[in-house]
């Protein structure tokens, strides 16, 4: 229906933490270095700030790849999704079949649509809503002269 909001299912965090499996361990890395660098800070064992502090640079590269990789991964877990889902409410389709409603929120589906939801959903829900914001072909517009206003040089 025009003027409708239509939901999309995006992965929450459990979602997502199942769909990437064994990589959510990237995470260790740099819980890793942070919790050696505060107990040695805290302790006052070895590492002191003036030992440290050379290899800031290094540190930052070592923890931001293992987060920026999972981060990458969390928005991609829409496609690590193997099996068909509604695209509004999550609903797993095995078994139904093409051009058919859904049994949960009983919004239409086609498995071409599933498919192209799934290479990339942010994309595909950008264009949609862009596409749905559009005029009507047939809608009426007013033609003729319109207002403008007098310039100063009088034209």
């Amino acid at each position: 229906m025009p003027g409708e909001e239509v939901p999309f299912w995006l992965p929450d965090w459990r979602d997502s933490m199942r769909y990437m499996g064994w990589r959510w361990i990237l995470l260790l890395i740099p819980l890793g270095v942070i919790g050696l660098l505060g107990l040695s800070w805290y302790y006052g064992i070895g590492l002191s700030v003036a030992l440290w502090y050379p290899f800031i640079k290094i540190i930052i590269i070592v923890c931001a790849i293992p987060v920026g990789l999972f981060f990458k991964m969390t928005k991609d877990a829409v496609s690590q999704r193997r099996e068909p889902f509604c695209i509004h409410c999550g609903y797993e389709l095995e078994g139904l079949p093409d051009k058919y409603n859904c049994p949960e929120c009983g919004r239409p589906y086609t498995w071409a649509v599933i498919e192209e939801y799934r290479r990339d959903p942010h994309w595909f829900i950008r264009r949609w809503k862009t596409q749905h914001e559009l005029p009507l072909d047939f809608a009426p517009f007013p033609a003729g002269p319109g207002k403008r206003s007098r310039s100063r040089d009088g034209t």
